[in-house]
């Protein structure tokens, strides 16, 4: 408006001629009459049709070759007005929202990334700790239990129950063992008697066939016996009592010792 009131157009051009310059030529008009014929304006485009065009091409008085925007609206006596603007300051916004697209994606990229990895590393993390007392278990220790954190995540509660799972079959294995212990430790002191009054009669015996029926008797208890001492060995074993008395062996120095001249040779 105050380009407006300071100048005063030498030809009927109308306002928009004066816009046009105050703008820099960012922005340029056409008057047109119903032949097409132009009438007044400085945008040096060709007309677009009627409405709103997105691409038009015109050139700036420098001679450089841009594309501006416009609508192109029919006058009441037939003419046409077209009002169109550069295009330029608007790719440049596009250009400037695109590289702040491209940034942000770029920044929710490197966070997720960051995310997965972490999350790929701490769930791998867990599985290896789990990995590692299932191996101890395996490998005879049952006092071992899979790690809980406190965490209360999915892993927690695997964990859970299977401690839960594990303390079940320590107890069944530990009163199995009690049980197969005792049971054998109840049963070898009546063998014993039993075996000594088969021999005391094998002695007394006068028939031969009733002689051999009480040796074979005799073997029969004296396997039954070592049945019963392998049962206790075993128990002792699983127990880790008999673990206590094992010592280490060079087997590389036994395997030299094999390997050795026997006693008494003469080369």
């Amino acid at each position: 408006m105050r380009v407006k009131d300071a100048y005063t157009p030498p030809a009927p051009t109308g306002h928009l001629a004066v816009v046009d310059i105050a703008l820099d030529r960012t922005m340029g008009y056409i008057v047109a009459d119903a032949q097409g014929v132009r009438r007044a304006g400085g945008l040096d485009a060709d007309m677009p049709p009627s409405g709103w065009s997105e691409f038009i091409h015109f050139r700036h008085p420098d001679g450089r070759d841009a594309i501006a925007q416009g609508l192109n609206s029919r006058l009441g006596g037939g003419g046409y007005l077209l009002v169109a603007a550069d295009r330029t300051a608007v790719d440049q916004i596009d250009a400037v929202l695109l590289r702040l697209f491209l940034a942000a994606f770029g920044i929710l990229f490197l966070v997720n990334l960051a995310l997965i990895l972490g999350f790929g590393r701490a769930v791998r993390r867990r599985l290896d700790a789990m990995a590692r007392g299932a191996e101890a278990i395996m490998a005879g220790d049952m006092s071992r239990r899979m790690p809980v954190e406190g965490t209360s995540d999915e892993f927690d509660e695997l964990a859970t129950v299977l401690n839960g799972m594990l303390d079940r079959i320590v107890a069944l294995v530990t009163r199995l063992r009690e049980l197969s212990s005792g049971l054998a430790h109840d049963l070898r002191t009546p063998l014993s008697r039993m075996q000594t009054k088969l021999e005391r009669s094998a002695g007394m015996a006068r028939d031969v066939e009733q002689q051999e029926l009480l040796e074979a008797a005799i073997d029969d208890g004296n396997r039954l016996a070592d049945l019963f001492a392998g049962l206790l060995s075993i128990a002792e074993i699983d127990g880790r009592r008999a673990q206590r008395r094992f010592v280490r062996l060079d087997l590389g120095a036994a395997v030299e010792d094999r390997r050795g001249p026997p006693p008494g040779f003469r080369g």
